[in-house]
């Protein structure tokens, strides 16, 4: 999907078998028929004072199939995934992403979703942090 990056190269299909066979990376694809319309991805990452961060990349809809709340629901699944880790260790976890200023839409969405605003963009190159801690 062109909308994440004009200047993006082709991953193979053998690069995204190696890394989803990671449990640190997940990769959520939201499908329409044999379209691929949506995806998220969400890392794990352990830290050396034995937190866990996971982190959200490349939450991206397709510009045809957005209105449609996809980019809602990929978050929900991301979160559902997070849940249950903080279930499986009793341990809570930090989610962490980014998202461009200009992206008004998803900018409301992640709000009403529970996520805290935790540092504005400074500058129109700048990108707004969002934060949820998902407890035991």
């Amino acid at each position: 999907m062109n909308q994440l990056s004009l200047t993006h190269r082709v991953v193979g299909a053998d690069e995204v078998k190696e890394r989803m066979n990671s449990q640190e990376i997940i990769l959520f694809i939201a499908e329409d028929g044999n379209n691929i319309v949506g995806t998220a991805t969400v890392c794990f990452l352990w830290k050396p004072d034995g937190k866990t961060l996971a982190e959200i990349h490349d939450v991206v809809v397709d510009e045809q199939s957005r209105g449609q709340k996809i980019g809602t629901h990929l978050i929900e699944e991301v979160v559902r995934c997070v849940k249950e880790r903080v279930i499986k260790t009793n341990r809570s976890i930090k989610i962490l992403f980014t998202s461009r200023p200009k992206n008004i839409a998803a900018n409301i969405m992640y709000q009403k979703m529970g996520f805290e605003l935790a540092a504005k963009a400074n500058g129109e190159s700048g990108t707004n942090l969002y934060r949820l801690t998902v407890k035991p």
